[in-house]
C-alpha cells in the first residue's frame, strides 16, 4: 500500500494543483502586482501567484494564480473579459506544458519555415510547367 499509495497520491497532488491554476493575460504592463493579486484573492486563499517578467525584469503583462482550493476557480474565471486599468482580462484554466516539448528557445524557432513542404511544391510546379511546354510543341 504504501509505494502504490505515495506515487498515486504524488500523481494526484499535481493533477489538484493543475485544476486549481489558471492564467491571466491581457494585464496592463503598468498593473501593480499586489493589486491584481488582492483582486483574485477576493475569489479564494491563493498558494502561488507568478508576475511573469522578462530577464530585465519588466512585467510581461501574464501570471499564473495557483489557488488553495479548485472552488476557488469558478470565481477567478469569470473575471475572463473584464475590464482592469483599460485592457481587458484573459482569464482561463493554465495548460500543462511537457517539460520536453516547446520551451521558450524552441517555440517558433522553425515557424513559418515549412520544412520539406516548399520543396515538394517547388517541383511540382517545375514539372507541371515542362508538361505545358512540351503539350504546347
Amino acid at each position: 500500500w504504501s509505494d502504490g499509495g505515495g506515487g498515486g497520491g504524488g500523481g494526484s497532488w499535481a493533477d489538484a494543483k493543475n485544476e486549481r491554476k489558471i492564467f491571466v493575460g491581457g494585464i496592463a504592463f503598468s498593473a501593480d502586482e499586489a493589486h491584481l493579486r488582492s483582486l483574485f484573492e477576493q475569489c479564494g486563499v491563493i498558494e502561488d501567484f507568478v508576475f511573469m517578467r522578462d530577464e530585465n525584469g519588466s512585467f510581461k503583462g501574464v501570471a499564473f494564480i495557483t489557488f488553495a482550493t479548485k472552488e476557488a476557480v469558478p470565481q477567478a474565471l469569470e473575471y475572463d473579459g473584464d475590464n482592469y486599468r483599460g485592457r481587458e482580462l484573459k482569464v482561463a484554466m493554465a495548460t500543462v506544458r511537457e517539460k520536453d516539448s516547446k520551451g521558450a528557445g524552441g517555440k517558433g524557432k522553425d515557424k513559418g519555415k515549412g520544412k520539406g513542404k516548399d520543396k515538394g511544391k517547388g517541383k511540382d510546379k517545375g514539372d507541371k510547367g515542362k508538361g505545358k511546354g512540351d503539350k504546347g510543341k
